[in-house]
């Protein structure tokens, strides 16, 4: 309550608006409070955001499990209507470490990246005629790393579909 009383006086005070967070313990809401200056004192309003905090939470612990897991995660986002084909939108720390791309060097790029001569193109096929169909699909391929060491690969494939359309 303080900081939103603080907030109050120095959005009146600086004559601008101020948003601020705060938590009601020990079992009240998240609130996001706007502080408006107007000409006759401050217009404020409140809104619960409780259940959007506790999204964001899960959210940040998810993206932690998956960044700290050991096995190597790659998530590739496809819009067709882009045409733009397969890039790679998030890679974990497991990733780097096994093929020597940096986040920044694999961000935006198609997976076809860590193929070569000896990639299985029957295998390679197989993955594109199943994922055509938004089935999930195992395969085992030969990829490369960055500096061109070839190792074998099993990978488990799971067409998904964000919220706003988009297949990963």
């Amino acid at each position: 309550v303080a900081k939103l009383g603080a907030t109050g006086r120095d959005a009146a005070c600086r004559n601008v608006t101020l948003v601020c967070q705060a938590y009601f313990s020990p079992v009240g809401p998240w609130v996001e409070f706007h502080a408006c200056p107007a000409e006759t004192g401050l217009t404020v309003y409140f809104r619960d955001i409780t259940e959007r905090r506790q999204r964001q939470e899960r959210l940040l612990l998810l993206e932690t499990c998956v960044a700290c897991m050991k096995d190597v995660v790659v998530i590739a986002e496809v819009d067709p209507a882009a045409g733009s084909g397969t890039r790679i939108v998030f890679v974990n720390e497991a990733f780097v470490h096994r093929t020597g791309y940096t986040r920044a060097e694999s961000l935006g790029r198609t997976p076809k990246m860590l193929q070569g001569p000896k990639t299985h193109r029957g295998e390679l096929d197989r993955i594109s005629t199943a994922l055509g169909r938004c089935e999930p699909v195992r395969a085992a391929v030969i990829n490369y790393t960055k500096s061109g060491v070839e190792h074998w690969v099993e990978l488990e494939i799971v067409p998904c579909w964000s919220p706003n359309g988009g297949g990963t």
